[in-house]
């Protein structure tokens, strides 16, 4: 546990490599039911614009579906050109292949948004200040990047040990 934040972390994370590639039985699945609620939040904070929205991850798929409805102009970040097996990698690979570089040549190419979205990502980051300096690289002036990570509270709580095997860097609980 960090006695600056107070989040628990591994000290020293699985290498990315290790972690990749996942199984293909094996199936995700996040929780989605707060969604419209999140749509809605959202949409009430534009302007007379409607935002242009990056997701980065395979689970931002439902809320950029959720946001394309109002009006978004929805985009992914190209994986497979930047050297992804998949075109919606899981996160050990794009933590591999996401750095504040990658982001600002994705900008160059694709354009900035006012939006970046990154569901179930931050919580793998093996350098989290890195990843986050690379969601500020795709970001226009003033935009905001959406971060959902899970709470971990509950499996500490009924000592579920196995979600340290999630393989996550970091562990969030709500703040005390």
């Amino acid at each position: 546990r960090c006695q600056g934040c107070g989040s628990v972390q591994l000290a020293v994370p699985v290498p990315l490599g290790a972690l990749e590639p996942v199984p293909d039985w094996l199936r995700f699945s996040e929780p989605g039911a707060h969604l419209p609620a999140v749509t809605e939040a959202l949409a009430s904070a534009w302007s007379a614009e409607v935002p242009r929205v990056l997701g980065l991850g395979p689970d931002d798929e439902p809320l950029l579906a959720h946001l394309a409805q109002r009006g978004c102009a929805a985009v992914r970040i190209p994986w497979r050109e930047l050297g992804a097996r998949s075109a919606t990698p899981r996160p050990a690979a794009i933590h591999r292949l996401f750095t504040p570089d990658t982001a600002r040549g994705i900008r160059e190419r694709q354009g900035g948004a006012m939006l970046v979205v990154a569901r179930y990502l931050l919580e793998h980051a093996p350098d989290a200040g890195v990843f986050l300096e690379a969601l500020e690289a795709l970001l226009e002036p003033g935009g905001s990047v959406l971060l959902e990570v899970p709470d971990c509270s509950q499996a500490f709580l009924t000592h579920d040990y196995t979600t340290l095997w999630e393989e996550h860097v970091f562990y969030f609980t709500p703040g005390a």
